[in-house]
């Protein structure tokens, strides 16, 4: 980034305002580079076209998905209830002398009796 930076300091701070780790570089990077009038010439036409079009993109898109969003979010609420009360629902008809994993049909293996003989 900093080659580019250095052979286009004014497209590469422009451009910059698009990338989440450039946006954060950028500036830091050609403070080295470009006097401030021309870093400002640069980043404040770019940093407006970013936010007006993101507030644009927010404002048209934004409806449907918080419909999406809010339909999605109530399934994953509804099966979050149905599975906590299920365990409830399970720990509450255990026994309360069960142990741990053990099944009544599993028998321990006796030794034989030794052979007196």
């Amino acid at each position: 980034m900093q080659g580019y930076l250095v052979r286009h300091p004014m497209l590469s701070v422009a451009c910059g305002q698009w990338l989440v780790s450039a946006r954060m570089l950028t500036p830091w990077l050609s403070g080295r580079l470009l006097p401030w009038r021309r870093f400002t010439l640069a980043n404040v036409p770019s940093a407006v076209l970013w936010a007006t079009s993101l507030v644009t993109l927010g404002y048209l898109v934004g409806v449907e998905v918080t419909q999406r969003l809010n339909v999605g979010m109530t399934v994953v609420g509804v099966v979050a209830v149905v599975a906590v009360l299920g365990f409830a629902l399970v720990r509450a008809l255990k026994p309360a002398n069960s142990a741990g994993c053990r099944l009544p049909f599993i028998v321990k293996a006796r030794s034989a009796p030794a052979s007196g003989g």
